[in-house]
């Protein structure tokens, strides 16, 4: 081996082998307890007027959770350059696949029966599927009132087209003219050419959050001047809490700290029945702790 020079090393991709042998889990691979599932009614036209959806056969599915629309939602709209879809479609449906309605249950076998029995009745409309018979003046509009949506500033609202762009490299027109050969064509590709094509999935999972303290008393009972009394304030710093104890009465009391120990510590402390190791050699009783 040359000086200088060093062998060639590969490169293992820490994932490759469990993805290679179905060993590693995804999100659709999640399970937690009592998890419901999600199943969707989809369009069954590319473009046609909603004129009923019946949810009644779903929501009466044993094990259904929930059946959803676009009535059952706020009517906010989304999107990246122009803000013009919905959760939901509402009143049409622009594409064959569009989801109309959703279902949670459990199990996964019942939402996916409760999507099917899920009612729609359409009025079909004229289906635009060649983008440059789409930008003629005279074709049907996909989305009747688009103007009025919230957009980009730099789209327009011309028929069915949003944007306008224009590149210029070169000179096109001499180079074709001094060409020996010129082929002109129109080529068309997948739509799912350049874009991902791995499934969506989400877990979601609600926690209820809980208050570990219980009520709490504030003692009225009055202080002699001079003596020392519980002030209302508290410091915290860098996890360390320090209570505030107000010496004197009225407003010429002063005010002086005493360091606590850390929340965390105290944490123990209480599980052992004691909240600090300032009561802990009082002699004070465990209940007469948690009553304090």
């Amino acid at each position: 081996m040359a000086v200088g020079t060093s062998a060639a090393k590969t490169f293992i991709r820490p994932d490759g082998r469990e993805k290679v042998t179905g060993a590693g889990r995804y999100t659709a691979d999640l399970e937690s307890t009592g998890m419901a599932h999600a199943a969707f009614r989809y369009a069954d036209h590319p473009h046609a007027r909603i004129l009923r959806i019946d949810t009644t056969k779903a929501r009466a599915l044993a094990g259904v959770v929930a059946v959803i629309t676009q009535d059952d939602l706020p009517d906010v709209r989304f999107g990246g350059l122009v803000q013009d879809r919905t959760l939901f479609a509402k009143d049409v449906v622009r594409f064959e696949g569009e989801i109309v309605a959703g279902v949670a249950a459990l199990p996964e076998a019942a939402a996916a029966e409760a999507a099917r029995l899920i009612e729609v009745e359409y009025e079909p409309l004229p289906a635009l599927t060649d983008f440059v018979a789409a930008m003629d003046p005279d074709a049907p509009l996909v989305h009747a009132d688009w103007a009025s949506y919230e957009r980009d500033e730099q789209m327009v609202a011309d028929g069915n087209t949003i944007s306008y762009a224009t590149i210029v490299k070169g000179d096109a027109d001499a180079a074709m003219a001094e060409a020996d050969v010129v082929v002109k064509s129109r080529y068309e590709s997948d739509a799912s050419q350049g874009v991902p094509i791995e499934p969506r999935a989400v877990l979601a999972e609600w926690q209820a959050t809980r208050s570990r303290s219980g009520p709490r008393r504030r003692s009225r009972t009055p202080h002699a001047p001079g003596s020392r009394r519980p002030c209302r304030s508290r410091r915290r710093t860098s996890g360390w809490s320090s209570l505030c104890w107000a010496v004197g009465s009225g407003p010429s009391a002063t005010c002086t700290s005493r360091p606590r120990w850390p929340r965390s510590r105290a944490r123990r402390d209480v599980r052992s029945g004691w909240s600090s190791p300032a009561r802990r050699s009082s002699g004070r009783s465990r209940s007469a702790v948690r009553g304090s």
